[in-house]
C-alpha cells in the first residue's frame, strides 16, 4: 500500500513538473507565431472593464494585446467613472485622442463619467453582445499570446459560465445564462459581493458553472491607491465593500448545510431571502461600435 501511495505521489509529481514546463515554454511563443487555427468571431466577444489609474501601465498594453490576438472578435471597452470631473474629462480625451480616433468595425468604447458599480459595467458589455459567449475581462491582467490558441481548443464551452483560474477577474459566460437566471444585479453598487451573488443565484437555478485552469492568463493583482469613488482608497473601499455586503445578505442569509449554497469567500452556507434586487434587462445603450457616453445628454459618437 506504501509502495502504491508513493508510486502516485512520484507520477503525480512528474506531471506536475512536466504540466509546468510545458505552460512555460508555450507562455513564451511569441505572438506572430500564434496563427488563428479557427474563427472566434461567431462564438465570442470580449470585453475589457478599466478606469484611471490603470490605464498606461495595465489597460493600453492589454488592449493592444487583445486586438493583435483576436482581429476577428468584437470588442467592447467599458470605461468607469472617477470622483474628480476635471481628472476624469481630460482622461476620457485621452482614450479618444489615443485610441478611439482609428476604431476597427468590431470595437467599442463605452466612456463614463460618473462612478458606476461593476455590475453596471459588465452588464453594458453583455446587453450588445450577439454571441453565444462573452469573456470578461479585468484590466489588470497579463496575456500570453498561445492564450488565443487555448481558446479554440478549451472546453469552456461545456458550461453556462466558465471561471479561468477560479476567480471572476476573468470569466466566460453565455448568453443563455443571462436568459435563465438574469442580468447582475445593479444594486451591488460598489465593491465586492456580486461575484457571490451570481455564484448563489447560478447554483440555486442549476445553472452550470465551471472553473478551468488556464496559465496563459495572469492576474497582476493590482492594488490601486485611489478608487472611482474617492482618493482615500482604504476608506472608500471599506464603505463601498459594506453597502454591497449589506446589499448581499440583504438578499441572502446563513443557513445550514441541508438547506444551503456554499459560498467560499465567505465560508458559509446561504439561502435566499427572497428579495431579488435590480436583475432587470439594463438600458439598452443605443450604439453598435464607435464610442458612447451614457452619462451625457450626448449619448453617442459615432464613427
Amino acid at each position: 500500500m506504501n509502495f502504491l501511495r508513493a508510486k502516485k505521489s512520484i507520477n503525480y509529481g512528474i506531471y506536475t513538473i512536466l504540466y509546468r514546463i510545458r505552460n512555460w515554454s508555450f507562455r513564451r511563443i511569441p505572438a506572430f507565431m500564434v496563427t488563428k487555427h479557427k474563427s472566434l468571431g461567431n462564438s465570442l466577444e470580449i470585453g475589457i472593464t478599466t478606469y484611471i489609474d490603470r490605464y498606461d501601465k495595465f489597460f493600453k498594453p492589454l488592449y493592444q494585446q487583445i486586438k493583435r490576438l483576436f482581429p476577428e472578435v468584437r470588442i467592447r471597452i467599458t470605461v468607469n467613472g472617477f470622483y474628480d470631473e476635471f481628472e476624469q474629462r481630460e482622461y476620457l480625451k485621452r482614450i479618444q485622442d489615443e485610441l478611439c480616433s482609428s476604431l476597427g468595425e468590431n470595437i467599442t468604447f463605452v466612456l463614463h463619467d460618473k462612478p458606476k458599480g461593476l455590475t453596471r459595467l459588465w452588464n453594458e458589455i453583455l446587453s450588445q453582445n450577439t454571441t453565444d459567449y462573452t469573456l470578461i475581462l479585468n484590466d489588470d491582467l497579463e496575456i500570453f499570446p498561445w492564450f488565443r490558441r487555448w481558446l479554440e481548443v478549451s472546453c469552456w464551452k461545456s458550461s453556462h459560465i466558465t471561471l479561468l483560474e477560479g476567480t471572476w477577474s476573468h470569466f466566460l459566460i453565455s448568453r443563455r445564462s443571462v436568459e435563465d437566471i438574469g442580468w447582475f444585479d445593479e444594486e451591488f453598487q460598489g465593491f465586492g459581493f456580486e461575484d457571490m451573488d451570481y455564484t448563489a443565484r447560478c447554483l440555486a437555478s442549476e445553472v452550470s458553472l465551471s472553473n478551468i485552469r488556464c496559465p496563459y492568463v495572469q492576474h497582476r493583482d493590482h492594488k490601486p491607491m485611489r478608487t472611482s469613488f474617492d482618493e482615500k482608497s482604504s476608506i472608500i473601499w471599506e464603505k463601498y465593500s459594506r453597502i454591497n455586503r449589506d446589499h448581499f445578505f440583504k438578499k441572502w442569509k446563513v443557513c445550514s448545510y441541508n438547506n444551503g449554497i456554499f459560498i467560499k469567500q465567505i465560508g458559509k452556507y446561504v439561502e435566499s431571502t427572497g428579495y431579488v434586487g435590480k436583475v432587470t434587462t439594463p438600458e439598452q445603450l443605443s450604439f453598435n461600435r464607435g464610442v458612447c457616453y451614457p452619462d451625457r445628454l450626448e449619448h453617442s459618437i459615432g464613427k
